[in-house]
């Protein structure tokens, strides 16, 4: 009678403990699963296509890609071999190679989980070298003509959204312009302190090349300076508007339109859209481009004769 009162309470802690375990273990999926799912692609980068009307109505393949595709459209990495990426950086020697597929092939495989895909699980969500920004505005003062920044879209070189904020206005909007921007009042109540957002673009901009539209604009509201040698600036590069015939600044819909046979801002601007088209337009041309900072440039005959006078005086 008594080895039974005795066993009893240890086989309601036996069982105790089977349940812990259990629960533990429990907790343990839960977590791996969280894990996992940090590591999903953006769904955004997947929507970038829904939300693009495609212009062409050609079947693929039916033309062969010229040879400026051959030689300026960013290269796919098979599925395969992207284990062996770093999580702590972008390889851009094997991600940014030539391919021979067009610009518009690349977009059904933007993370897409087909057999020749972008890396994205790891290495395509850190920054890496190249960045694309974009901002929308809204009006203060008078008749809303002076600009203050509502919103701002960061995202690598792969699409993967790093920063998509909403910024608390310092001054009363007096116009929304909400035709163009899309942006609602409750969209800026809910937004982040000016200060705080300014923080976290000069964090991911830092020492990386700054892809966009009209960024003298961009930065003037951020109150940011970067460096000329840095700056990608698709409505200022001289050689994007031949390749369209356009003499004035030509706009980031016009210059998609055109070089990339997609149409976007159907309706309103979406920052993270501009960023992204901004981004590939700059992938497509991005041997040319660079070169154009790499090679060395002539001096001018002021310049010249400057240091020939200063040589002479030194004689």
């Amino acid at each position: 009678m008594l080895a039974e009162h005795v066993v009893q309470p240890l086989l309601v802690t036996t069982s105790a403990i089977e349940l812990a375990s259990e629960t533990i273990a429990m907790i343990m999926k839960i977590d791996d699963i969280r894990n996992f799912l940090k590591f999903m692609p953006d769904a955004n980068w997947k929507a970038l296509r829904r939300s693009m009307k495609r212009v062409s109505t050609k079947p693929r393949g039916a033309e062969k890609p010229t040879s400026s595709e051959h030689l300026h459209t960013p290269a796919l990495v098979p599925a395969e071999s992207a284990a062996g990426y770093s999580s702590t950086g972008l390889s851009q020697k094997a991600i940014d190679q030539p391919s021979s597929e067009s610009l518009l092939q690349l977009f059904p495989h933007y993370g897409s989980d087909s057999k020749f895909r972008v890396h994205i699980v790891f290495t395509t969500r850190d920054p890496g070298k190249y960045v694309a920004i974009d901002c929308e505005m809204v009006g203060v003062g008078p008749h809303g003509i002076r600009s203050i920044l509502a919103r701002v879209s960061i995202v690598n070189y792969h699409g993967h959204v790093l920063l998509d904020a909403y910024v608390k206005p310092l001054e009363r909007v007096t116009d929304y312009r909400e035709k163009i921007t899309g942006i609602k009042p409750w969209h800026l109540t809910k937004g982040e302190t000016l200060t705080n957002v300014i923080n976290q673009v000069n964090s991911i901009l830092e020492n990386r090349i700054v892809v966009g539209h009209g960024l003298s604009n961009d930065f003037k509201v951020l109150m940011i300076s970067i460096s000329r040698k840095r700056i990608r600036d698709t409505s200022t590069w001289k050689p994007l508007r031949k390749l369209i015939n356009c003499h004035a600044t030509p706009s980031l819909k016009k210059l998609t339109l055109a070089l990339l046979n997609v149409e976007i801002q159907t309706s309103t601007h979406n920052s993270v859209e501009d960023a992204r088209a901004a981004m590939l337009i700059y992938r497509k041309y991005k041997a040319q481009w660079d070169s154009h900072f790499l090679s060395p440039r002539r001096k001018s005959p002021y310049k010249m004769a400057k240091e020939d006078a200063a040589l002479s005086c030194e004689n």
